[in-house]
């Protein structure tokens, strides 16, 4: 206030405590204060000549204890896809209010609430653990915080969606697809071997196992296992697999029915299964021909020894089913034929005449067996090989008829 006066120094104090003294600007200090309720500060300003003046303000000291939070779960373990629901409340120690409660995931803040009170519903999409705290904060800015909440996620097992539980198929034929579907990528295993001509197979990104194939044996209704593993858990997949007998299938050639000469050879006849296991026999073949199977053939071949039409059947049958094709074979026989000459046709009785007899067969590979020649009923000469000769006595008067019988080896 004095024309040519400077400031001295400043002095504050609460009461006969000297807080700072001051002798420059800025004439700032800090006060800490360390118990409840009002303190007065006083300072006191010096200038150059000795003049002092004084100026008060009050500081209210309040107590500083922060407010106290706790955060609760419903449940602290869950698989993926499980929600579990937090709650936070801020309980005041000495605050009037509580201007906002937070709770956080890790370090970040998941909800803010301005209140005393905030809920959180967490849902867990990927496995591991979680671990959240909630703080809360009071109008005097002093910040709680909850003790820590863990949650544990764990991954789930495998869901599978099969588009059957069940085949039913008869041998040889195929089945449709049967398709198991995960809803993870997953390793998959069968406890054991599919009847013969199925397979089972995954896809490569692990989410399908199909089923499939020609089943190629009878196989009794059983049930296979399959597996579908994730994340060290595993589903269980049951199927039930059956495989009916069923008769095969026969097919006759177009050379089936066929007439052939006797003596020569038929065309060969092949049948066939479709069923490689398929056992054949056949009924009513003429003497003279054969069967032989190889593999799904069956063939007939060869040469008939007697003649006539031979109606025959072949028969396939595999696991106790049995299917059945025909066919004729006619076999035709010609009849030899003979000549019967005399070197004399008219002689005195008592003479001798000499009979030739010239035998010709027609039936391929047929053989001469015998000439007869008789009269009447009464056999001259029965003739087994050349030349066919026989002497014949003329006993009576008048004429005298004789015949020449031959007969081949086909009979």
């Amino acid at each position: 206030k004095n024309s040519g006066a400077t400031v001295k120094k400043v002095v504050i104090t609460e009461g006969s405590t000297v807080i700072a003294t001051l002798t420059g600007a800025p004439y700032q200090a800090e006060y800490i204060v360390a118990t409840a309720g009002s303190h007065v500060l006083t300072a006191t300003v010096t200038d150059s000549y000795g003049y002092t003046g004084t100026n008060t303000v009050t500081v209210a000291g309040v107590d500083a204890t922060a407010p106290t939070v706790e955060l609760s779960a419903n449940k602290t373990a869950v698989n993926v896809g499980g929600i579990v629901t937090l709650t936070a409340n801020t309980t005041l120690t000495n605050g009037t209010s509580v201007t906002s409660t937070v709770i956080k995931n890790g370090t970040n803040a998941v909800v803010t609430n301005n209140g005393a009170s905030a809920s959180y519903e967490f849902t867990a999409r990927y496995a591991g653990t979680y671990k959240f705290t909630a703080e809360g904060t009071d109008n005097n800015g002093m910040t709680g915080t909850s003790d820590v909440v863990t949650i544990t996620v764990s991954p789930n097992a495998p869901v599978l969606t099969a588009t059957a539980t069940a085949i039913t198929v008869n041998k040889l034929s195929a089945v449709t697809a049967l398709k198991i579907m995960s809803d993870s990528a997953a390793t998959w295993t069968i406890d054991k071997a599919l009847p013969a001509g199925l397979t089972g197979t995954a896809s490569a990104d692990g989410l399908t196992y199909t089923i499939s194939g020609t089943p190629t044996a009878v196989s009794a209704s059983s049930v296979y296992t399959i597996s579908a593993t994730a994340n060290e858990l595993t589903t269980e997949q049951p199927v039930t697999i059956t495989v009916n007998a069923v008769a095969p299938v026969v097919t006759a050639p177009s050379n089936a029915t066929q007439d052939v000469a006797l003596g020569e050879a038929i065309g060969n006849i092949s049948f066939s299964s479709n069923d490689a296991d398929a056992v054949f026999s056949v009924d009513g073949l003429p003497a003279g021909l054969k069967a032989t199977q190889s593999g799904n053939t069956y063939i007939i071949s060869g040469t008939a020894t007697a003649a006539g039409e031979f109606t025959y059947t072949v028969t396939a049958t595999v696991d106790g089913k049995s299917a059945t094709k025909s066919g004729v074979i006619t076999i035709v026989a010609t009849a030899p034929t003979v000549t019967l000459s005399a070197d004399k046709t008219s002689v005195i009785t008592g003479s001798k005449v000499t009979l030739t007899a010239t035998p010709v067969v027609k039936n391929s590979g047929a053989t001469v067996k015998k000439v007869v020649i008789t009269e009447g009923s009464t056999v001259i000469a029965t003739l087994t090989g050349a030349p066919y000769q026989a002497e014949y006595t003329v006993a009576t008067a008048g004429s005298h008829v004789l015949t020449a019988t031959v007969t081949d080896s086909y009979g």
